[in-house]
């Protein structure tokens, strides 16, 4: 399958870097600073169609959330097949310092899956499992 993807403004094409990576990494296309506790939409310079019964999946790179404590606030972030404006992603800083992002660093990664059509079924009535209703923590404590 390919994808068309093309850059916006100074933007780069976001790319796998090795071989067997499941994601792309995606650069950010201008200067940001995010100050403590603050979300800031991070423009990532690039506008793709991805194709119908795909969806993109955004999440921050590890090295961005582990190195500069940033993280993706709407973990992954949703990119629909139809949507064909300006990727971006929307990042929270949840360390005690302001973090600034530069243009041409990688910041973001981008996973492409399948997700099939299907139409909801309102039901008086829902099968039966094994685990019915029990919630968080039902399988034990972590």
């Amino acid at each position: 399958m390919n994808i068309k993807v093309t850059c916006v403004e100074d933007g780069l094409i976001p790319k796998r870097m090795r071989r067997g990576d499941a994601a792309l990494d995606c650069y950010v296309r201008e200067d940001v600073t995010i100050e403590p506790g603050e979300v800031q939409l991070v423009p990532l310079g690039f506008k793709m169609a991805i194709p119908e019964e795909y969806v993109g999946l955004l999440s921050i790179r590890s090295g961005s959330a582990l190195n500069a404590g940033l993280m993706v606030a709407n973990a992954p972030g949703v990119i629909d097949s139809n949507f064909r404006g300006e990727v971006q992603a929307v990042v929270y800083n949840r360390l005690q310092d302001a973090v600034t992002v530069y243009r041409g660093e990688r910041i973001a990664q981008l996973t492409i899956l399948p997700s099939p059509s299907f139409a909801v079924e309102e039901s008086d009535q829902l099968d039966v499992t094994i685990r019915g209703e029990a919630g968080f923590g039902s399988s034990g404590k972590f």
